[in-house]
């Protein structure tokens, strides 16, 4: 799939800070990208949050892919996409890509827990 093809795409820009000795964005900072895309479709939707006023949501599952490196500086363009929706948890799937190539693919069950 290509970045256009996602309904919700986003970025994150690359800092200096995210590199490790060898010039590469240090893989911590990957689960940081793809809460932008994560968090822009949970609150930030055109129609409003897509969920309760009374709930919150945790990461239940995630599964990242590794495809190649990432080197700074640059922006890193974030797609997502639902893949399955139940009935207290959304399967979410997202690719981190640059203007030239995919990076890494993600894929996470995020699961929604009613506040008391």
């Amino acid at each position: 799939m290509k970045y256009t093809d996602f309904p919700l795409r986003t970025y994150d820009k690359l800092r200096y800070r995210d590199t490790d000795k060898q010039g590469h964005v240090n893989n911590a900072n990957f689960s940081t990208f793809f809460e932008t895309g994560r968090t822009e479709l949970l609150y930030l939707h055109e129609g409003g949050p897509i969920h309760d006023e009374d709930s919150s949501f945790v990461i239940a599952r995630i599964e990242l892919d590794y495809i190649s490196e990432i080197k700074w500086p640059g922006t890193v363009e974030i797609g997502t996409l639902v893949k399955r929706i139940g009935n207290s948890s959304i399967g979410l799937f997202e690719p981190l890509m640059t203007k030239s190539h995919e990076i890494l693919r993600y894929k996470s069950l995020t699961a929604f827990n009613l506040l008391s």
